[in-house]
C-alpha cells in the first residue's frame, strides 16, 4: 500500500512537469502570461436637449381684392331727356367742369326766358314805385304817402319772387348738362346722340388714374375688427405673376354691406409706389398684417 502511494505521487509530479515544459515552449523566455488590464470606462454624458425653436405665428389676414382708381364715379343725368351732345370718347382726358353730355334743353331754356322776362317787369314796377315815392309833393297826405309806400313794398316783393323763380329756372337748365366733377380719364361711354337718357342711369364712367387703391371684396366682420389704418399689407396679382406690391391700409369702410355669406367691409390699400401697369378692376389678393 505504501509503495502504491509513492508511485501515485511520482506520477502527479511527472504530469505537472510536462505541463510546465509545454507552457514554457509556448511563451517567450522570461515572459509570464499577461493579465488583462482593467479598463475604466467613463459614462458618456447624455446628449444635450435641443432647444425648441418657436415658429412665428402668422396672424395675417388674407382677402380677395380689385384695383380701383384713386377716385372714380359713374355719372348720370338727373332728368330723362333726349341726348343732343356727347362731347367725349373713351380714354379721353377731361378736366373739372368739362362738358360730357347734353340733353335737349329747349323746354328748360324757355322757362328761363319766361322767368327772366318776369323779373325784368318786376324790376320796372319797383323802379316806377320808387319814382312815385320820390315825386310825392311835400303837402301829400299821410294816406297818399302810405299808398305809394305800399305799392313800392308790393313791387319789391314781386321782384324777389321773380328773382327766385329765375334762379330756379337757371338751375333746372344746368341739369340738362353732365359735366366732369373732377379731372380724370373717361373709362366708358354708355350713350349716343339721339338716345333717351334715363334719370339716374349711368352714362359715363370717369376715373382718376394717376393713383391706385386695392379694394378688398370679401373681408368679413370677424377680420375687419383686427385691422387699423396704417397696417402694412402685401398685394399680388393674378395677371402679374411674381409681382408683389407693398402698401398700407388707407381706409376702412364704416358701414358694411350684407351679403349671403355675411357682412362684408371694404378696406382700401394704398400702394407705396404708383404702378402704371395696373388696370381698373384687375383682380388681386391682399395679405394684411395687423400692427398688434
Amino acid at each position: 500500500m505504501r509503495g502504491a502511494a509513492v508511485a501515485l505521487v511520482a506520477l502527479l509530479v511527472a504530469i505537472v512537469g510536462t505541463v510546465a515544459v509545454l507552457a514554457g515552449g509556448l511563451l517567450p523566455d522570461n515572459q509570464t502570461t499577461p493579465r488583462p488590464s482593467a479598463t475604466v470606462r467613463r459614462a458618456s454624458p447624455p446628449p444635450p436637449t435641443p432647444t425648441p425653436v418657436r415658429t412665428p405665428i402668422d396672424d395675417s389676414i388674407t382677402a380677395s381684392a380689385v384695383v380701383v382708381p384713386r377716385r372714380s364715379a359713374d355719372l348720370a343725368m338727373p332728368i330723362s331727356a333726349r341726348v343732343v351732345t356727347v362731347a367725349v370718347s373713351e380714354e379721353d382726358e377731361v378736366f373739372t367742369g368739362e362738358l360730357l353730355v347734353r340733353v335737349d334743353p329747349s323746354t328748360r331754356q324757355a322757362a328761363v326766358e319766361v322767368a327772366r322776362a318776369d323779373m325784368e317787369r318786376a324790376q320796372a314796377a319797383v323802379n316806377r314805385a320808387r319814382i312815385q315815392l320820390e315825386q310825392l309833393p311835400d303837402d301829400a297826405s299821410a294816406a297818399q304817402q302810405d299808398s305809394v309806400e305800399a305799392d313800392l313794398r308790393l313791387a319789391e316783393a314781386e321782384l324777389q319772387v321773380a328773382r327766385t323763380t329765375l334762379v330756379e329756372a337757371e338751375l333746372a337748365l344746368t341739369e340738362t348738362e353732365l359735366r366732369a366733377p373732377f379731372g380724370g380719364t373717361v373709362a366708358w361711354v354708355g350713350v349716343a346722340v339721339g338716345e333717351q337718357a334715363v334719370a339716374g342711369q349711368p352714362l359715363i364712367s370717369l376715373g382718376d388714374l394717376s393713383g391706385w387703391f386695392i379694394r378688398t371684396t370679401d373681408l368679413s366682420e370677424l377680420n375687419v375688427v383686427r385691422l387699423a389704418v396704417g397696417d402694412r399689407a402685401e398685394v399680388t396679382f393674378e395677371a402679374l405673376p411674381g409681382r408683389v406690391l407693398s402698401g398700407v391700409v388707407d381706409q376702412i369702410q364704416v358701414r358694411g354691406s350684407s351679403q349671403e355669406s355675411g357682412v362684408r367691409f371694404d378696406v382700401f390699400i394704398r400702394p407705396d409706389e404708383h404702378h402704371p401697369e395696373l388696370r381698373w378692376n384687375m383682380t388681386a389678393t391682399v395679405r394684411i398684417t395687423p400692427a398688434d
